[in-house]
């Protein structure tokens, strides 16, 4: 998910679809916004265990029917991120 001015986030999608370490780049949803989703998250990257990502506040596995069905279809990131896991399951 990219936030940001329009021509900022298009800018950014072309570089990062264009770059060889990225593949089947695809755009599942655009919309503009004047809240941002994600007003407080910094961006990292580091491999967990289940158990370690489990014990992570706010923490969501959205492979767990039980929390998918918690969660409803409320905030766009929640939705988003349940198309890009279904996306994902279709293509492997």
């Amino acid at each position: 998910m990219l936030e940001g001015e329009k021509k900022s986030v298009h800018r950014t999608y072309e570089r990062i679809a264009k770059d060889t370490r990225h593949t089947n780049a695809t755009i599942i949803s655009e919309h503009e916004s004047d809240n941002r989703q994600f007003l407080e998250w910094s961006m990292g990257f580091r491999k967990l265990s289940q158990s370690e990502a489990k014990a992570l506040p706010g923490f969501i596995d959205l492979r767990d029917g039980k929390t998918l069905a918690r969660l409803g279809d409320g905030p766009t990131v929640i939705t988003l991120l349940k198309s890009i896991l279904v996306a994902n399951e279709i293509k492997s």
